[in-house]
């Protein structure tokens, strides 16, 4: 059986950059319907997959969409509300046996499988030296997951402080 993977970035609104009316949501799924209704009908056996959908399309796509095409969808929506709870999601015909199906945070993945990082021995350099050097360097996982963290408050702060104006 031959299997066509389609791949398609549906674009959350925050990291969208053009014109405001190619932004409005109807549009773009009016767009991005047609495109994947046409990888549909012209591949027996598509799979669709999806990145940045926002949980303000997850609806249509699973309700209207996927259903109206013998489609199931799988998802994974692990964002914010700054970026509309945005996640991936895989749709597969249900004429598809699915034997499995994991859902792997590649970050995380990577994170798990990843040495410590080295210190660079210098015979200038004392131990005492090597030991300040690794704590004035943070780790650089540790720092994505801190900004994260304190950007998701800056945003929830800033959608409170909004809704008081």
């Amino acid at each position: 059986m031959t299997v066509l993977v389609v791949s398609c970035n549906i674009l959350v609104l925050i990291y969208a950059k053009c014109q405001l009316e190619f932004l409005k949501t109807d549009h773009r799924w009016n767009l991005t319907r047609s495109q994947l209704e046409q990888e549909i009908l012209c591949h027996e056996n598509t799979i669709i997959c999806l990145q940045e959908l926002s949980l303000i399309l997850l609806p249509e796509l699973e309700l209207s969409f996927f259903i109206h095409w013998n489609y199931t969808l799988f998802h994974n929506l692990y964002g914010g509300c700054h970026n509309g709870c945005m996640g991936i999601s895989i749709a597969i015909p249900v004429s598809m046996e699915l034997n499995s199906l994991s859902i792997i945070i590649i970050g995380d993945f990577i994170h798990s499988i990843s040495k410590p990082r080295e210190t660079q021995v210098n015979i200038l350099t004392s131990e005492c030296d090597m030991q300040e050097q690794q704590h004035d360097t943070p780790d650089s996982w540790e720092t994505a997951i801190w900004l994260e963290s304190i950007l998701s408050s800056v945003y929830k702060l800033l959608l409170t402080i909004n809704q008081f104006i």
